[in-house]
């Protein structure tokens, strides 16, 4: 099973949906992240199920696939926004910055 190119796939739609629900059940809880808990479910998959990374990504490509198309149609509905988003440039600016630093401390 874990040979199928379809399996990677199969288990990130499901980490993902299971991830929606838990992040439903919790109220929106932000530690309840749908994308992390997805992640974390795949990452417990592979290990319990002895696969590897390359296995998994046969089928998870396709998926990978879809992520470029997919950020380039989030640029419309942020263009629309764009005198708000002039607006918060201030705080927008500062949490970036803030992220990107503390992101590189913690890695």
């Amino acid at each position: 099973m874990l040979d199928s190119p379809l399996s990677g796939l199969f288990v990130t739609l499901l980490a993902y949906r299971l991830a929606l629900a838990a992040h439903k059940r919790s109220g929106g809880h932000p530690l309840a992240n749908p994308v992390l808990l997805g992640v974390l479910l795949v990452l417990a998959w592979l290990w319990l199920s002895g696969g590897s990374y390359q296995q998994y990504m046969n089928g998870a490509r396709f998926i990978q696939l879809l992520l470029g198309p997919a950020t380039v149609a989030l640029a419309v509905p942020l263009y629309g926004n764009l005198p708000r988003l002039k607006r918060a440039a201030g705080p927008l600016l500062l949490s970036i910055g803030a992220g990107g630093l503390v992101g590189m401390a913690s890695a």
